[in-house]
């Protein structure tokens, strides 16, 4: 059975107690090195414990964040929809823009990145069964729906 890590806590002057404690492993180790970490703290060794705090804030930081591709994601476009009504509306001064095709060459000529967002909107919501009537009449709550996402970003837009 593997033994329990209890403390306590190798960095001088931690006080740290109800809290888990974590292992220096091998791969830790490396870590602190190539970060340079272990400079400020060159008494870290292998196999010696850390509280979780002082864990996270040595060894965790250096794990590799996940890169973001060119490809927009829907929190970005979300964003970048929002900054582009908000600059047709308050920056151009124009009125809501509630026609589906003009609103999609609205957005898209206004920020480039949004180009295809709207008809993934649509393409997500609206089942491909349903008629031309009622696509052209979903497309129209999309655009208030693009609306009503960007105003809860943004007080300004809606």
């Amino acid at each position: 059975m593997p033994t329990k890590n209890l403390g306590p806590c190798l960095i001088i002057g931690c006080t740290n107690t109800n809290v888990q404690f974590r292992t220096i492993t091998a791969l830790a180790y490396e870590k602190c090195q190539r970060k340079r970490t272990l400079e400020a703290y060159p008494y870290l060794e292998i196999g010696k414990q850390l509280c979780h705090p002082h864990y996270c804030k040595l060894v965790k930081p250096y794990i590799k964040k996940h890169v973001q591709t060119e490809n927009n994601t829907f929190a970005s476009s979300i964003d970048m929809l929002t900054k582009a009504l908000y600059y047709q509306q308050r920056q151009e001064g124009t009125n809501l823009e509630l026609d589906p095709v003009n609103f999609e060459r609205m957005i898209e000529t206004i920020n480039p990145g949004l180009k295809g967002f709207f008809n993934f909107m649509t393409e997500a919501i609206i089942p491909k069964e349903c008629s031309a009537y009622s696509i052209n009449e979903a497309k129209k709550s999309i655009v208030g729906l693009c609306y009503l996402i960007a105003g809860l970003c943004n007080k300004f837009v809606n």
